[in-house]
């Protein structure tokens, strides 16, 4: 009967792992999609220019690189959840003004994405103090599992609705992560407030 139970432990702390590595996993699809779709997105549907899509995809970089600096020096009096929450929904919203509104909401969502990743790495280190390197290759397979899939369903979706609609798989992977997160104190009965 120990066995029984102890397995049935273990079976329940892979479930976490796996939970862990696809709610970051969907938030890499996210990014990914902006940063390598942007500048086709910008050519075909805005019919900007070779160079001013470079540059706006650049711009989205550097607001990248920048949130990810500003992040290192400023430590917000959040929580690192709330954090990740606000990280995301900030991300939701710039990429559908992107998509529907202007560029710059595309440009600006490198801001709201920079400190999802590091602040899922403190929560990874929180949540699994022992275990990190076993979360991390969840997080790994899982990344590549989804990417993989994506670059299929972009390409499929871009045939079928056009480059616009097969962008929304990036506040679709946005909105799946926040999902996960918002539920994953609720699912695995403890405690995501640090």
């Amino acid at each position: 009967i120990e066995s029984g139970s102890h397995e049935k432990v273990d079976r329940a702390s892979r479930w976490e792992k796996m939970f862990f590595g696809a709610l970051l996993a969907a938030y890499v699809v996210a990014e990914i999609i902006v940063s390598t779709r942007m500048a086709l997105f910008l050519r075909r549907e805005k019919n900007f220019s070779l160079v001013l899509s470079s540059i706006l995809t650049s711009l989205f970089f550097a607001s990248l690189l920048a949130g990810r600096i500003i992040f290192i020096f400023w430590r917000p009096s959040l929580k690192v959840k709330t954090q990740m929450v606000l990280s995301l929904v900030g991300t939701l919203l710039c990429v559908l003004i992107g998509i529907f509104a202007t560029p710059w909401g595309l440009v600006l969502s490198g801001l709201t994405m920079a400190p999802f990743y590091p602040l899922s790495m403190t929560a990874a280190g929180r949540l699994f103090s022992t275990q990190v390197s076993s979360v991390m290759a969840y997080v790994v397979m899982l990344t590549s599992l989804f990417l993989s899939t994506m670059h299929l369903g972009f390409g499929a979706l871009t045939d079928l609705l056009g480059i616009r609609l097969a962008l929304l798989i990036s506040p679709f992977f946005g909105g799946l992560s926040l999902l996960m997160l918002l539920s994953y104190s609720r699912i695995f009965k403890r405690p995501f407030h640090f």
